[in-house]
């Protein structure tokens, strides 16, 4: 918050010397002392001199007296935008925040243009622990702004404090960038970020500025009390990650490898439950906080209670590099991905993936991100005693994509989302059955709620359409299939390793061709430890 603040317009500097006498010898003008002052006194006088006195009482600290000084210009002068403004600012200062904030509103409302308020309001906000509105207008104040240090010290004090540690250092090391002076809590913070990542040198190397900067201060006290911390952890710190699931799950129409099976006979139209384990892990070669180069993998194995032949195990091996530009004004991250999926029905060979993903992540603020994202797959089918044909449907797929995502309190979320997929098959009338292009639109919602319970809802609408008159169509149509798929999931962490999980996923399929049109219901039971 500013410690000076404007002095309104120039032209009344001629009472600054008479308003200095009056706050050293205060003298009380009796009504016939007022009336004898004659016609050359502006009209304006009593605005004036209420405003001159609340802006030298505020710069002498003197916060409640400067209230009582704005809100008599006030009192002259309905909704002047200058007083009110500095009313708003000294009450503030005065911790008197939710007085504060419904001020600098009343401000906004005024003159939606005076740019500077956003910054004041997200300081009051931030001061009520309101961090999430903070960050909203910070992001005001920095469109406005993009040089103003101070943003971004409030931005990684409110990440910080909603332990988005990821984003918040990046915004201490901006802020202390443009503000050198600014050093030794925003390095500390970043620091402690850093630390809290398990990015231990990151985290030296910030803490170590702190005691370089002033070694004597409580600050540099702390910042040498996390270096003896950050001495014992680096010992036991780990670079790999490891997971165990297992669910129990009813399915109300069995499917061949749920979202890539498009064969009728591929759609069992039987109900049964099975039991399902996942396993996955992964180890980082490389994790400096800007680059990151890990690999990992994962094994899926479903055994049905009395549909064996859709039983379906399969591996999936990656390599991922990261890399987050945290310097910059607003933050950006690239992924590649190279994925190998090996997909085994009844104990025969299926499908094999080769896919190659780029993202880009921008984070515009601590709040919302926007990411782009394209994936090329190679898809090569396997003929199986129960699919004989099922190399027709060997492809290569592109698909481009585009999410909004916005965090609010704790850990909710909202994100929407649009997908464009093809897949190009061979040229025979049997492959040309599975050569298509898809538009899918989504949604996600994970609202806040108390005791560590999660609940994530999504929705999502895909039309596909197939380029080709299909052979399961007497009449040569090509296919044309519109499908809706509605998830949700509770879930709630124990003993910080061990989650349990309920989740129900329902899928309709309508297409223009019967042998393709389904419903469907999962319902799962989870368990899944984590180490």
């Amino acid at each position: 918050m500013m410690e000076r603040i404007e002095q309104g317009a120039y032209a009344r500097l001629w009472l600054v010397m008479s308003v200095c006498l009056l706050l050293l010898a205060p003298v009380s003008l009796t009504p016939q002392a007022r009336a004898q002052e004659g016609p050359g006194v502006p009209p304006s006088y009593g605005y004036d001199l209420a405003f001159t006195k609340g802006v030298a009482h505020f710069n002498q600290h003197k916060y409640r007296e400067a209230i009582e000084a704005f809100r008599l210009a006030l009192a002259a002068k309905a909704n002047d935008v200058d007083a009110m403004y500095h009313l708003g600012i000294a009450l503030s200062k005065d911790d008197r925040n939710q007085e504060a904030r419904d001020v600098l509103l009343k401000v906004l409302a005024l003159a939606p243009g005076m740019d500077k308020v956003h910054f004041d309001l997200a300081v009051v906000d931030y001061n009520l622990g309101n961090d999430r509105e903070a960050l909203a207008e910070l992001a005001l104040a920095e469109h406005a702004d993009p040089n103003d240090a101070m943003i971004y010290y409030y931005q990684g004090l409110a990440l910080h404090r909603l332990g988005d540690y990821e984003h918040s250092a990046p915004r201490f090391l901006r802020a202390v960038a443009l503000s050198p002076s600014l050093g030794l809590t925003a390095h500390y913070y970043a620091g402690l970020g850093f630390y809290r990542r398990g990015l231990l040198d990151e985290a030296r190397d910030e803490l170590s500025e702190v005691i370089r900067i002033d070694p004597v201060s409580a600050t540099a006290k702390s910042a040498r009390e996390l270096l003896a911390q950050i001495g014992t952890t680096a010992q036991t710190a780990k670079p790999w990650d490891l997971a165990l699931s297992t669910a129990a799950q009813y399915d109300s129409n069995v499917i061949l490898l749920d979202g890539t099976s498009q064969l009728p006979n591929g759609i069992s139209q039987q109900h049964d439950q099975r039991v399902v384990f996942y396993l996955r892990g992964g180890y980082r070669v490389i994790d400096t906080g800007a680059w990151r180069i890990e690999g990992r993998y994962s094994f899926y194995q479903s055994l049905h209670q009395d549909l064996d032949a859709f039983n379906v195990q399969h591996h999936q091996a990656e390599v991922v590099t990261r890399y987050n530009s945290s310097g910059a004004r607003w933050p950006v991250s690239y992924e590649l991905k190279y994925t190998f999926g090996d997909a085994i029905v009844d104990g025969n060979g299926f499908l094999r993936t080769h896919a190659l993903t780029p993202t880009v992540t921008l984070a515009e603020t601590g709040a919302t991100f926007t990411q782009l994202q394209y994936g090329f797959t190679k898809k090569d089918f396997v003929n199986t005693p129960m699919f004989r044909s099922n190399d027709d449907r060997d492809a290569t797929n592109q698909a481009v994509g585009l999410s909004q995502t916005v965090l609010f309190a704790g850990s909710g979320l909202v994100r929407a989302g649009y997908r464009f997929d093809r897949d190009a098959t061979g040229n025979s009338s049997t492959q040309d059955d599975w050569a298509y292009r898809a538009h899918q639109v989504s949604a996600a919602l994970t609202p806040p709620l108390p005791a560590g319970v999660r609940l994530d809802l999504e929705a999502a609408y895909t039309r596909q359409r197939y380029r080709h008159p299909n052979s399961y169509s007497a009449s040569g149509e090509a296919r044309d299939d519109r499908q809706q798929v509605y998830t949700a999931g509770l879930s709630k962490t124990f003993f910080g390793w061990m989650t349990a999980s309920l989740q129900e996923v329902y899928t309709k399929n309508t297409s223009n061709i019967a042998a393709f049109r389904y419903d469907r219901g999962i319902s799962s039971l989870t368990v899944t430890a984590s180490f």
